[in-house]
């Protein structure tokens, strides 16, 4: 669906065209802004060849569409409109796909370097690293629960990664494993997965603020590898060596950043028919997208590795890639409910 059709699909229904072509209706914007509530139909929008164009009479906020780059007022004039988050994302990210493959501009100069100003984040006060709690016998009933669970994901998941616990009774911490997301040898984020199934109600992942375009394991993006996966959660990226989104979609932001990397990005995602947001932007950019030929019972990475290894998981990931959007396409409907 285009800009166009999904704006008219979203238009209060008490509205008129008036005999030069614009639409009026109830401005959508003033109460946003500090003014009262429009009730004279003082909000005007045109749709024509050269754009979208949007005014309102009544607190005096415009903004235009060019069919090419959308701009912060006309991103929030859609969501005054009521135009779910998640669907100007999908606006933006196609919109970035068409400047992409046109070759307008090249991506080095149209983004700033956002993941230098990442902004150091503390973990959980008490924090220690797994390992060295390890060494020290502590028998914290808690602590051993958790460990037992993190050894229950795989060794090589276990033994890949930094992790951490702190004996804290908030958001259940002392129940849950840690995973810093670091960002320049610095800690930037976390996550706090709970150790095992928790009870109905209680959050599997209890996560801190995570800053907007930041990729797990960003480091994978340096360096001369060729190739890079990019699944969804931190466990499935520890498994395979790569990148996550940490989420069923991208931000624009981490799209840009796996542009710039200069690397192919390879899309493993869950084996599963929901959310499968990854794969759409996958077909966007052209990228590769991995079905690998694993048993039934294999969710994600993370299962693979555990069952599989490491190596094994990694070289049967690249080796299902394809970027052929008739196979990913076929390939996706076939993956479990």
């Amino acid at each position: 669906m285009d800009v166009s059709q999904l704006i008219i699909n979203h238009l209060p229904q008490k509205r008129k065209m008036n005999p030069r072509g614009w639409i009026t209706f109830n401005a959508i914007c003033c109460h946003h802004r500090g003014h009262k509530p429009d009730s004279r139909g003082r909000g005007n929008l045109r749709i024509g060849e050269d754009g979208v164009g949007y005014n309102c009479y009544n607190c005096g906020f415009k903004t235009k569409f060019d069919h090419v780059h959308l701009s912060d007022q006309f991103e929030q004039f859609l969501t005054w409109l009521g135009v779910e988050r998640r669907e100007v994302q999908r606006i933006k990210l196609d919109l970035l796909a068409r400047e992409v493959q046109e070759g307008a501009t090249p991506l080095v100069h149209v983004i700033q370097d956002v993941t230098s100003n990442f902004p150091p984040k503390p973990l959980p006060e008490g924090s220690q690293r797994v390992v060295d709690l390890l060494e020290r016998g502590e028998d914290n009933p808690y602590f051993l629960q958790v460990v037992n669970y993190l050894a229950s994901r795989g060794d090589d998941i276990a033994a890949d990664y930094d992790y951490y616990w702190c004996n804290s009774t908030e958001h259940q911490l002392r129940e849950r494993l840690i995973i810093p997301f670091t960002h320049r040898q610095h800690t930037v984020a976390w996550t706090a997965r709970f150790a095992g199934t928790p009870a109905k109600g209680v959050p599997r992942y209890f996560n801190s603020g995570v800053p907007q375009g930041y990729l797990f394991n960003w480091n994978h993006l340096q360096g001369d590898r060729k190739f890079v996966i990019l699944c969804e959660g931190p466990f499935d990226a520890i498994a395979v060596q790569g990148v996550a989104s940490l989420g069923s979609t991208l931000s624009e932001q981490q799209v840009y950043n796996l542009l710039n990397s200069n690397k192919q990005i390879v899309v493993l995602p869950d084996r599963q028919r929901n959310n499968q947001q990854l794969i759409d932007v996958a077909l966007s950019f052209g990228w590769a997208v991995s079905f690998p030929d694993w048993e039934e019972q294999i969710k994600d990475a993370a299962d693979a590795c555990k069952a599989y290894g490491q190596i094994y998981t990694i070289t049967s990931a690249l080796r299902a890639r394809t970027t052929n959007a008739l196979t990913i396409n076929v390939q996706r409907k076939m993956l479990p409910g």
